[in-house]
């Protein structure tokens, strides 16, 4: 069977495939063939094709783009400075870099 893939499709497909997300484009489309169609990834004993994260930003970087939509929009509203001044954020403390 062979398909033809929207250019902007290809596109996202080819980028994971150089963020290390997977090991070519034919396993980004049956992963996530197989996600769609049985609900929860390979079965039947088949190994795993993703590749694992290279690092913990990847790791993170791959939870937020499947993340929910609502997921998405509230971390896209977390305060730019959260980490710096998470006291101020979670007691009340005045900020230290302002």
């Amino acid at each position: 069977m062979n398909l033809t893939l929207p250019t902007e499709i290809e596109r996202l497909l080819s980028n994971k495939v150089e963020n290390g997300e997977f090991e070519s484009v034919e396993a980004a489309v049956m992963h996530t063939l197989r996600q769609s169609l049985e609900g929860e990834g390979p079965s039947g004993g088949e190994e795993e094709t993703v590749a694992s994260p290279r690092n913990i930003w990847d790791a993170i970087e791959r939870l937020r783009e499947n993340a929910a939509p609502e997921v998405k929009e509230a971390l896209n509203r977390l305060p730019k400075d959260l980490a710096e001044e998470h006291d101020h954020y979670v007691y009340g403390t005045p900020k230290k870099y302002s």
